[in-house]
């Protein structure tokens, strides 16, 4: 089957939007995510995709900690942390609050909720890494709905 055929179906399957944080020798690191999925009930799992040029997928490694921040609909301008550049390298979060978790994970306050996951194991998944992880820690941050997404186009962000 051609790619062009299912293509556009495939930007069909909905997903979040979620800032994946951590510190990487001790400068803060964010990757806009949309590939999550809650994997287990017991122990409680996600699933979450990396591609393997992202900076943050040296830090997916078993025992590692990493912040799940999920975007909520009315909080669309924390996507920006992602993808603006900042002067300040050690501050891309700019002037939003934060804190840190306690396993030292960044914590975006205006988020919808936040996870605390430690990765357990990572399975090659054609040009992504996908990161198993399981839930140790979490708390929703303010009640409105988690932001969905929808691509054009299924074979790319």
């Amino acid at each position: 089957m051609k790619h062009s055929t299912f293509s556009k179906a495939l930007g069909k399957i909905v997903s979040g939007l979620y800032l994946v944080t951590h510190e990487l020798e001790n400068k803060p690191v964010v990757m806009l995510a949309s590939w999550v999925m809650q994997t287990s009930f017991d122990p409680p799992m996600i699933s979450l995709c990396v591609g393997r040029d992202r900076a943050i997928r040296e830090q997916m490694i078993p025992g590692r900690h990493f912040g799940l921040n999920v975007i909520g609909d009315q909080h669309k301008h924390l996507m920006k942390t992602a993808y603006a550049s900042h002067p300040d390298p050690l501050k891309p979060f700019g002037d939003l609050p934060t804190q840190k978790s306690i396993h030292g994970c960044i914590m975006l306050t205006h988020a919808s909720a936040f996870l605390d996951c430690r990765v357990e194991r990572l399975i090659s998944a054609g040009d992504h890494d996908l990161v198993l992880a399981e839930l140790v820690d979490g708390q929703v941050l303010r009640d409105d709905r988690p932001m969905t997404h929808i691509r054009k186009n299924g074979l790319h962000y």
